[in-house]
């Protein structure tokens, strides 16, 4: 059921992907298969929000989440849980609710040491900076960074002195200071390319 109410939903047939989770979801419940609601509940919840019903939304991914931390789940679990709620987050254009569950799926990402778990949380960190009106902060999009990480987050920039301010970025938040410059040497000796 999950599988294909997420099915349903990418082909934008929301009503008919949100009546099928709900049923499968009251279904599952009945008959008593706890956890395993989940699977359906969160594909629910990522309907929901894109239907623009918020609030049930994060009802939903809240209890995917809730669930599977009182079970003491580990890797793909959690990840799975915390990359729903962040996106009904997302979706709501709430950045706080955002970054604090982009936070813990990348913290999650981290202690499983998976680099299919780490892609999926780039993968969220980057629909999040196309998301309009929900910039997030450049923190956040480093949180889990390692070379080739650090190379996907320098794709996204569309200009030279985002990839600057990035990477300037970088080296504060690894150096623990606030405040930098970043200079390049060009034809004419150092050049300020970035400052914060």
């Amino acid at each position: 059921v999950g599988a294909l109410t997420r099915v349903l939903a990418s082909q934008s047939r929301l009503p008919e992907a949100i009546e099928l989770a709900t049923d499968g979801l009251r279904a599952g419940e009945q008959a008593g298969l706890g956890h395993l609601c989940n699977y359906i509940r969160m594909p629910l919840a990522l309907a929901l929000a894109e239907s623009g019903r918020l609030e049930e939304a994060a009802r939903h991914a809240d209890a995917a989440v809730t669930s599977f931390e009182q079970l003491e789940s580990t890797g793909l679990n959690l990840v799975l849980a915390y990359e729903t709620r962040a996106r009904v987050a997302l979706r709501a254009e709430d950045r706080a609710d955002f970054e604090r569950f982009a936070r813990r799926c990348a913290d999650e990402c981290r202690s499983a040491g998976s680099r299919v778990l780490r892609v999926k949380h780039e993968r969220l960190v980057r629909s999040a900076s196309k998301a309009p009106g929900a910039p997030i902060s450049t923190d956040l999009m480093l949180i889990t960074s390692t070379p080739t990480q650090l190379t996907s987050i320098l794709v996204g920039c569309d200009k030279p002195r985002e990839r600057a301010e990035r990477c300037l970025a970088l080296l504060l938040r690894r150096s623990g200071t606030k405040q930098g410059y970043l200079f390049l040497i060009g034809d004419h000796g150092p050049e300020l390319v970035a400052q914060a």
